[in-house]
């Protein structure tokens, strides 16, 4: 079962809880309070509806059936709630892949130790006015994710306490999740604008100091779509 097949799910999950509810802004979900709440207990209903009466989330149906009737309950609850910012959501998590979402990681944590000058020695190098550039982009956009492990984890509501005994045995999957979708958003915002800022060898040397680095680091052959 790959992550992408069950992204709707966690955004589901996510937006249940109250951990997160004042931070959907960073998903891009802007709306009112009374919206806010009625997506929250609605998503609330769908995973009691997802669950089905297991007690982990790991028992419950993955079927195809089951996914997509999930998804059309919760696009349908966005648009009688009139929340467009929801179902802008829920088209961009349906299309995020385990496989994307690792690559962002690497390349940010690649991206952070160059500019952070933490270079070990065998890794490849950079062409100092790339490096120049990439500094500019990072300020601009940031890629560091905000921290939300701590709130995931310390949040007493029985509902929060609910959610995290689903998945007994990663209990922050979704701030996990949450973290991964953010670097991989700011990743490649970060990158768009590497892309319109070099010159096409530029970007081909870039693109071969990632696969370079993936390779020095013993990671696996990645690097950014072109």
């Amino acid at each position: 079962m790959a992550d992408k097949d069950v992204m709707i799910d966690k955004l589901v999950m996510l937006l249940s809880t109250d951990w997160f509810r004042p931070y959907w802004s960073s998903i891009g979900i802007e709306v009112n309070d009374a919206t806010k709440t009625s997506i929250q207990q609605g998503c609330r209903e769908i995973v009691k509806q997802v669950l089905s009466g297991a007690k982990s989330y790991y028992h419950i149906s993955f079927t195809e059936e089951r996914k997509n009737n999930t998804r059309a309950t919760f696009e349908s609850l966005a648009q009688t709630s009139g929340a467009d910012p929801v179902l802008r959501a829920v088209e961009e998590w349906a299309k995020m892949s385990d496989e994307e979402m690792k690559a962002a990681w690497i390349y940010t944590s690649f991206t952070d130790d160059l500019l952070s000058h933490n270079i070990r020695e065998g890794d490849p190098k950079l062409d100092p006015s790339i490096v120049a550039t990439m500094v500019k982009a990072q300020k601009k956009y940031d890629l560091a994710s905000f921290e939300f492990l701590e709130k995931c984890e310390s949040s007493e509501t029985s509902w929060d306490q609910y959610t995290r005994e689903l998945t007994p045995e990663l209990p922050t999957v979704l701030a996990d999740t949450l973290a991964a979708v953010l670097t991989a958003r700011r990743y490649e915002t970060f990158w768009n604008t590497m892309r319109d800022s070099l010159t096409t060898a530029q970007r081909e040397e870039l693109i071969a100091w990632y696969r370079d680095m993936a390779k020095a680091r013993s990671r696996r052959d990645l690097f950014p779509h072109t």
